[in-house]
């Protein structure tokens, strides 16, 4: 079942907008139930943000409204660049070997913190904690935990955004992703411990700082 996705008339109804716009009277045919039960659904998926609802020409004296996914909604259904990422590193991996793969992927962290990171640099550390987590949040659909540590924070992530690739190759996913966040908030290095219970898939911690680097600024 894929996450975050309700399930029977609600699932069902998301798989028939993902096609384009529709009536309520559309759906409920396509699915053989009653309008009035179709409508209940739609307004709980509006009111959860899933769906999105606008007023068509009137029908027969009265407005009819089109449904169709919102972006939130169109985020939920899984993607399949996880095929082509996995593929990848494991091309990387068989062909230039473990470390020079860990370093390649880390670069790709340093250098997508810098693009999203902009002109931030002189924000202070909880204004770039706050943003770093919404852009990843926005951006890799991930779900994090921050838990305050002495000396540093710990993220624990609850949904994976490369779960394909971090079941096989956690270390390659954690090279990323310690890059990655290291870049965006300058509160690093930060060391990735896998998980795996079933209700986190892994923790970022940031190591013990000196008092005076505490603010997330680089010497």
């Amino acid at each position: 079942m894929d996450e975050g996705l309700p399930t029977g008339t609600k699932r069902s109804l998301l798989d028939l907008l993902l096609r384009g716009e529709r009536t309520a009277e559309d759906l409920a045919a396509r699915l053989g139930v009653s309008p009035t039960a179709v409508r209940q659904h739609l307004s709980m998926l509006v009111g959860s943000g899933l769906l999105e609802r606008r007023t068509a020409d009137p029908v027969s004296g009265r407005p009819a409204y089109l449904y169709r996914l919102s972006e939130l909604g169109r985020r939920l259904y899984p993607k399949r660049h996880d095929l082509f990422l996995r593929g990848l590193v494991e091309a990387l991996l068989s062909r230039q070997g473990r470390e020079w793969t860990l370093e390649v992927v880390a670069d790709v962290g340093r250098e997508l913190a810098r693009s999203a990171r902009g002109n931030r640099n002189g924000r202070d550390a909880g204004e770039r904690w706050s943003e770093a987590l919404a852009w990843l949040e926005t951006e890799l659909g991930w779900e994090a935990v921050v838990e305050e540590l002495p000396g540093g924070r710990r993220v624990v992530l609850h949904q994976c955004p490369f779960r394909a690739v971090s079941t096989d190759h956690p270390a390659v996913c954690g090279a990323f992703l310690s890059a990655l966040l290291d870049g965006l908030t300058g509160a690093g290095p930060f060391t990735h411990r896998p998980i795996g219970d079933g209700l986190r898939c892994c923790a970022l911690e940031a190591a013990a700082r000196s008092p005076d680097a505490q603010d997330g600024s680089r010497p």
